[in-house]
């Protein structure tokens, strides 16, 4: 193994730990997790190294325990006969909705009434003061103050974690195996390629006794599918200024609503520029460092402002802009440029449009087949989603690009379709497909619904139906 990855692993690995077990709650899982990344790091460890090994090894935790949640959610199959046993995701469930709670119960009543009617009915500042009967600002201080002692009670969770002592001797061992994967996997592609010859050579030559191929599962489907052109969404503001070293920029878009980002995803804020774009007011976020919030203008209009003073974390700091314009709440925020800088891309911004300057892996996607009465709803660097016109948010079809190394479910049908490995599944909640394609590419289509979910030939009709730019 590399020195520098070894020392890294030896000085870091408490604080990665630590950070798994408190996206995941569980000892081992939190072990496997940080296990698993660290051993797919270590044959890029020369590019990581050279960038920020923590921010870079903490995205890959947040997206290993996604993957592990997703295949978890992806395990419904359809049986005919009920289970023994009761789920295990409903237990988890129901011991993380107890721990919030437990949580939530040494708060004291105000901050506890404030952060239960903001995030659990979903009420604006206005409204929340209204009916606890206290200003809008005291509603922000008392949300303030209660999440900063639900942090305190997670970072004491977190002292829970695993100490990892045996981590660095276990990552060694992981990396080996690795190793030895690859090496196995050269000569298979050798041994492939001598077989390949092989049938090659007897197709040449005449033989009686040749076996026919087993052919690709048919499938039919009662959708009715329409051909819909996927067009990547604008901003609709043009930018008379913006930062020199911003980086490319980016929009996503969730029904209507844009967020136009620049420099890195639009969740580092330590790192990006996001211009933000509702049609209804948005919760201010909750800073982790301590803040100063004052009224200013944006283009003549009334705006609040918040300022991020020196405290203990700089590198997530985060500065805020936010007023309405053209009936439209509009948010400016960063933590990696000031407010004055914040300032001028505000007071800069005018009717118009901006697109995207960086390609994400979802724009290879330019068309494919919607289920009739569905529309697109939302867009991101890697996932579009369409949900029917006149159906609860709970219901939604997604194709995602995946990267290659993704782990996929082990649990589902795998078959060949049209010469590409697939695995399909699904329960009473909806279905999924994944197809790991022979140009690198894995889509994933993920069906969720209350209603009837799709079949597999369902999305495989809808998978075939999509055109990706040449």
């Amino acid at each position: 193994m590399r020195a520098g990855f070894e020392e890294y692993v030896a000085a870091r690995s408490s604080v990665l730990l630590r950070f798994a077990y408190v996206l995941c709650g569980d000892r081992h899982l939190a072990e496997d997790l940080v296990q698993e990344v660290l051993v797919k790091a270590h044959r890029r460890w020369s590019a990581i190294e050279v960038e920020n090994p923590d921010a870079y090894l903490k995205r890959a935790l947040v997206r290993a325990h996604v993957s592990w949640r997703r295949r978890r959610a992806s395990s419904e199959i359809v049986s005919a006969a009920l289970p023994d046993r009761a789920q295990r995701g409903f237990d988890d469930a129901h011991a993380s909705r107890d721990e919030v709670w437990t949580m939530l119960a040494t708060l004291p009543a105000g901050q506890r009434a404030v952060l239960v009617l903001r995030y659990f009915e979903d009420l604006d500042d206005q409204r929340i003061a209204e009916l606890v009967g206290v200003s809008a600002s005291t509603v922000r201080s008392h949300a303030h103050r209660g999440l900063k002692a639900l942090r305190e009670s997670l970072t004491e969770h977190a002292d829970e974690a695993p100490a990892g002592t045996e981590l660095l001797a276990t990552v060694r061992r992981g990396v080996a195996r690795a190793a030895v994967r690859r090496r196995a996997a050269v000569s298979g592609g050798v041994a492939v390629l001598v077989a390949a010859l092989l049938v090659l050579v007897s197709t040449l030559l005449p033989n009686r006794d040749d076996q026919p191929v087993e052919p690709t599962p048919s499938f039919t489907s009662g959708l009715e599918l329409v051909p819909t052109a996927l067009t990547a969404p604008e901003f609709p503001y043009a930018l008379g200024y913006l930062p020199q070293d911003a980086g490319p920029g980016y929009v996503s878009s969730v029904e209507g609503d844009r967020v136009l980002y620049f420099g890195a995803e639009r969740a580092q804020l330590a790192n990006s520029l996001n211009i933000e774009m509702y049609a209804e007011q948005q919760p201010v976020p909750d800073f982790l460092d301590p803040h100063q919030e004052s009224a200013t203008t944006v283009n003549g209009s009334p705006a609040r402002q918040w300022v991020t003073l020196p405290g203990d974390n700089p590198t997530i700091a985060d500065n805020l802009l936010e007023w309405q314009q053209d009936g439209r709440w509009l948010y400016v925020r960063s933590g990696r440029f000031d407010i004055d800088e914040l300032h001028r891309v505000a007071d800069g911004m005018r009717a118009g449009r901006t697109t995207s300057t960086a390609a994400g892996p979802i724009d290879a996607v330019s068309r494919m087949s919607l289920p009739a009465g569905y529309g697109v709803a939302s867009w991101d660097r890697d996932e579009v989603c369409a949900v029917p016109a006149a159906a609860a948010q709970s219901t939604f079809l997604c194709i995602s690009l995946l990267t290659p190394d993704v782990v996929l479910p082990t649990n589902m049908n795998e078959f060949t379709l049209d010469g590409d490995r697939a695995r399909a599944g699904g329960g009473p909640t909806g279905s999924s497909l994944f197809v790991e394609r022979s140009d690198g590419r894995v889509v994933d289509l993920v069906q969720r619904t209350d209603g009837v979910p799709f079949t597999t030939g369902d999305l495989v009709a809808i998978y075939r139906s999509i055109v990706f730019e040449p």
